[in-house]
């Protein structure tokens, strides 16, 4: 069994942290435009899904979904930068 990129590990708790702490702040926050921060955890999906035509302010399927989709991409992209680097030391 092939064990878990450390390196995806650390980069998607990393983004689970700033997408909390961000929602925190956005509910707690009593200015105009609080929750505008928490939409840059969604990015870019919720433009391409708007592009798409789906309904990004009604549906909370489709916010779950981008966030889901940030964290498969995060986890993906920086194992692959793992795998890179650690063939190139290997050499």
């Amino acid at each position: 069994m092939k064990k878990l990129s450390s390196l995806g590990l650390i980069s998607v708790t990393i983004y689970l942290l700033i997408s909390i702490l961000t929602f925190w702040y956005s509910q707690v926050c009593v200015s105009a435009f609080c929750g505008a921060g928490f939409l840059l955890v969604f990015m870019p999906w919720l433009i391409v899904f708007d592009f798409l035509g789906f309904d990004i302010y009604s549906l909370k399927f489709s916010a779950i979904f981008a966030f889901i989709l940030n964290i498969i991409i995060l986890y993906l992209a920086f194992a692959w930068l793992e795998k890179v680097f650690s063939k190139k030391k290997d050499q």
